[in-house]
C-alpha cells in the first residue's frame, strides 16, 4: 500500500491530516481542517485506550502523539517536537506491561520509545527478538553495528514489521460507526480530502505502519560489493528480505542485496526477475489507485478484514487477482515504460 495508495495521494499534508485536500484551501479553511483532524485523532485515541488491550493502548499513544505533534507544527514550533503528555506516558507504560511478548504491540511502541528512553527501546526490541527469533525486523531496530547485525541475522529467514496488521488495526478504528460531534467531524475531514472514508482510513493506517519501518542505509552500505563471509551473510539477509519481507520496500532493499552478492548471470537474472515482478505489482496497483482511489482503498480494507495476508506484497497480489489482473508481467513488458515507475529508478 505504500506503493499503491501513496502513488495516488499525498500521505500526509501535515502531521495530523491523513489525506491531501482535494482543492486548495483558504487559510481559514485550512485552520479548521487541521483542528478537525486533530480532534478526530484525539477522539480515536480515547476510544482505543478504553479497550485497555496492549495493541489498542500502543496505537492510542501513537495517535495522540500524532495529534499533539500536529498542534506543535501548527503553532510554529521547531522540529523535532518534544511531546510531554501524561496520557501518552500512561498508555505507553500499560502497553509495554500487557503486551510484553506481543510483537505487534511492541512494534507500535518502538517509534515512541526511541525518542523517550533508549533503554526501554532496547528492552522492547529484545522482547520482540525473543518472541520472534526467526524475524530479521527487530534486529534492524536494535541499533547494531553492521558486523553484529549480519552475524545475528544468521538465524532469521523473514523480515516482518507487521505492516498489514498495524494497517488493519488503524483502519478498523476509523471504520467504526460514529455519530454526534465526532461523526460530523469525521465526515468533514473525509469530505475535504480525495476519495472517501476508506481512503482516509487506509492512508492513516499506512502512515502509522510506515513510521514503524527501520532505516536500511547502514545495511545496504555494509553489503556493497562484499567478499568472503560478508558476501554470504549479506546474501542470506537479501534472500530473507526479497522473498519474505513484510513490505514492498523491504523486498526492493533485499533485491539490491541480491544484486550486490550475485556471483553469476543466473543469480543476477533471478534478482532482475524479482524486481521486474515487484515493479509490475507496483505499476498495476498505482494504476488502480489513479483510476478510482476510494474503490481501491475500499477493496484493500475489505480484503484485510476477510483474508488477512502476511505482508504488503501478498495484499497487492490478492487485489489484482480479485480483479482478474495477472500478478506476473507479460513478455515484453518494461518497467521504464510505466509512468508510475519512471521517477526514482
Amino acid at each position: 500500500m505504500l506503493a499503491a495508495l501513496c502513488a495516488g495521494i499525498l500521505c500526509a499534508a501535515a502531521p495530523a491530516m491523513a489525506q491531501a485536500p482535494e482543492r486548495e484551501l483558504s487559510p481559514a479553511e485550512e485552520t479548521v481542517l487541521r483542528r478537525d483532524a486533530n480532534f478526530l485523532l484525539l477522539s480515536m485515541a480515547e476510544d482505543l485506550a478504553e479497550e485497555n488491550g496492549a495493541r489498542a493502548l500502543a496505537l492510542a499513544a501513537r495517535l495522540r502523539t500524532q495529534a499533539l505533534e500536529a498542534e506543535a507544527y501548527n503553532a510554529g514550533r521547531e522540529v523535532p517536537f518534544e511531546i510531554v503528555d501524561a496520557k501518552i506516558a500512561r498508555w505507553l507504560e500499560q502497553a509495554e506491561r500487557s503486551g510484553a511478548d506481543d510483537p505487534v504491540a511492541i512494534a507500535l511502541t518502538l517509534p515512541l520509545l526511541r525518542s523517550i528512553d533508549a533503554q526501554r527501546h532496547a528492552d522492547a526490541v529484545q522482547r520482540w527478538r525473543d518472541a520472534e527469533p526467526d524475524n530479521l525486523a527487530p534486529l534492524l531496530h536494535a541499533g547494531l553495528s553492521a558486523d553484529a547485525l549480519l552475524e545475528a541475522a544468521r538465524g532469521t529467514y523473514r523480515s516482518d514489521d507487521h505492516f498489514t496488521q498495524i494497517l488493519r488495526l488503524t483502519a478498523q478504528v476509523v471504520e467504526r460507526p460514529r455519530s454526534g460531534p465526532v461523526g460530523r467531524v469525521l465526515q468533514r475531514v473525509v469530505d475535504a480530502g480525495e476519495g472517501g472514508r476508506s481512503t482516509y482510513a487506509a492512508t492513516l493506517g499506512t502512515g502509522i505502519a510506515a513510521a514503524n519501518l527501520p532505516q536500511y542505509a547502514d545495511l545496504t552500505r555494509a553489503c556493497r560489493a562484499p567478499e568472503g563471509l560478508r558476501r554470504l551473510q549479506c546474501r542470506h539477509v537479501g534472500e530473507a528480505m526479497s522473498l519474505r519481507g513484510g513490505t514492498l520496500l523491504e523486498r526492493i532493499v533485499g533485491i539490491r542485496l541480491l544484486q550486490e552478492t550475485a556471483e553469476d548471470d543466473a543469480q543476477r537474472g533471478q534478482a532482475a526477475a524479482l524486481r521486474r515482478r515487484y515493479d509490475w505489482l507496483t505499476a498495476r496497483n498505482a494504476e488502480l489507485s489513479r483510476r478510482d482511489l476510494e474503490d481501491h482503498a475500499s477493496r484493500m480494507l475489505a480484503q484485510l478484514r476477510t483474508t488477512p495476508v502476511p505482508g504488503e506484497v501478498e495484499m497487492l497480489e490478492h487485489l489484482l487477482l480479485d480483479l482478474g489482473i495477472p500478478t506476473e508481467p507479460p513478455a515484453g513488458w518494461r518497467a521504464e515504460d510505466e509512468p508510475a515507475l519512471r521517477r526514482g529508478r
